[in-house]
This record gives C-alpha cells, structure tokens and sequence, in this order.
C-alpha cells in the first residue's frame, strides 16, 4: 500500500503535469472529460530486419469497454478463419487509441501522458493534438502489454471503427 505522503505527491504531480499541459498552448484549449472500463498500456515490438534484435516499435493507450451485446464472427473450428458468419455475443470492444511513443518515424513521436491512482481506479490525462484538447479519461484499471501486434487494429475485425463509441470528440 502507498502511504499518505505518496499519494499525496502523485496528486500534486498530477495537478502540475495538468497546469502545464493546459497553459502550453493555446489559451481556449477544452478539457474533455470521458470515462471507460480499463486502459490497455500496449508495447508493441518488431524484430529489426538487420540486426535480428528486438525493438519497441510503439506504446499505444488503448480504452476497452464491455459491450452487452455485440455481433463476432463465426470462425471454423478447425482452420480458425472467419466463415463469414456472425452470432450474438458480449466482451470488452476498443473504444479508443492513441499512439504515444512511435518509434517507426524518422524522428520518434511521444506525446506526454499522466496516470494517476485515483479512489476509484486511474485517471489519465494526455494532449489530444488531433482535437487540440486536453484528455482527462477516467478507467477502472490499467493492463500493461508486450505484444508483436497492434490489439486495437486487431479488434476492427470485431467492431468496425466507425462503430465504436469513441472518446468525445470536440
């Protein structure tokens, strides 16, 4: 268990990470507040062509939501391929992503994040330069990956990006 004082500390860090990304810019920049079920920290490795080592190629943040009710492909039992089928089922679906650290780029991206230990589970609070927005998205929990895939391209064959119910948007 974090004692007092630390908790304390993250939330004052928390509080001026916040100040400096709302005054680094432009002064009518929106916060939008959203919430999810859990955050996906996923680091995604590739192994370099020429030296056969292995490199983080991304960290990506992705939010899941549970669905009730969602439409899944079928899959052959016996070859693990779509049949072009679908049936009634339920499970966690990606709401939203982005790209945090990408390090296939001639100069690697990093967009500055925050996550803090809230009384409910996390906060997280990043620039969204696409919306020129500050995000502040509240998760019960957080799961940190190691993948050689991207899990929220993956989950495309399962929700179509156009029907996820994304982050708000401005």
């Amino acid at each position: 268990m974090c004692s007092g004082r630390i908790k304390r500390l993250c939330a004052i860090v928390l509080a001026a990470f916040s100040i400096f990304l709302v005054s680094s810019g432009s002064p009518e920049r929106l916060v939008i507040y959203d919430s999810c079920d859990y955050l996906e920290i996923n680091n995604v490795y590739k192994i370099d062509d020429e030296t056969g080592e292995i490199k983080l190629r991304m960290v990506q943040y992705v939010w899941w939501e549970w669905r009730d009710s969602i439409l899944v492909p079928v899959l052959d039992p016996n070859t693990r391929q779509k049949t072009g089928l679908s049936k009634q089922g339920s499970g966690f679906v990606v709401r939203d992503y982005v790209v945090v650290k990408n390090n296939n780029l001639k100069q690697p991206r990093i967009i500055r994040t925050a996550l803090a230990k809230t009384k409910r589970g996390w906060v997280c609070i990043y620039q969204d330069f696409t919306y020129d927005i500050i995000r502040h998205v509240s998760v019960k929990w957080i799961v940190t990956t190691h993948t050689s895939y991207d899990s929220e391209l993956n989950n495309r064959e399962i929700i179509a990006l156009e029907n996820r119910n994304r982050l708000t948007r401005r």
